[in-house]
């Protein structure tokens, strides 16, 4: 007997969690480390005010952009400043002079067309409770992955860092 389109679309919903749910913890607990040591990253390039490294296969340093803000309050001022003209003005001026904020931005990558040892990669999926034969094939199969999706993992990261 030939399966309905319902019960196909049910077979496809949930294969398709079963197979994301584990690859949507991984990259959850990929991105918590990430935070934190981007924080630590930030922390000692602010107090040397960055890091050469010379001759190394990885390179990082700090950026400050101005980004403008953008606030989800326009429709509650816009009716303030309708029915309070002389407050409207400062209440307006208050939200302009604050919008523009100067943000720091984390910028990571690789120095050369070198990659890191496969050492380096295992240490992080051990961190993130993989090990052994596990870690390596997950290794594996993350750059096959990336390549099949044409991702460049290579590319150089812009972090925003938090204000």
């Amino acid at each position: 007997m030939a399966k309905s389109r319902a019960q196909e679309l049910t077979e496809f919903i949930i294969a398709s969690r079963t197979i994301g749910a584990p690859l949507r913890s991984l990259g959850d607990r990929a991105k918590r480390r990430d935070e934190k040591r981007r924080d630590q990253l930030y922390g000692i390039l602010r107090e040397v005010d960055g890091v050469n490294f010379q001759g190394e296969i990885v390179r990082s340093n700090i950026t400050w952009e101005d980004d403008n803000k953008a606030r989800g309050m326009k429709l509650g001022v816009e009716e303030f400043r309708q029915r309070h003209p002389v407050y409207g003005k400062r209440l307006q001026a208050m939200i302009d002079e604050h919008r523009k904020v100067r943000r720091a931005h984390l910028h990571v990558g690789f120095s050369g067309k070198e990659d890191l040892p496969r050492e380096v990669y295992m240490a992080v999926l051990e961190d993130m409770g993989i090990t052994g034969k596990l870690a390596g094939r997950v290794y594996d199969d993350a750059i096959a992955i990336s390549n099949a999706f044409d991702k460049d993992y290579r590319a150089d990261q812009t972090l925003l860092l938090p204000e």
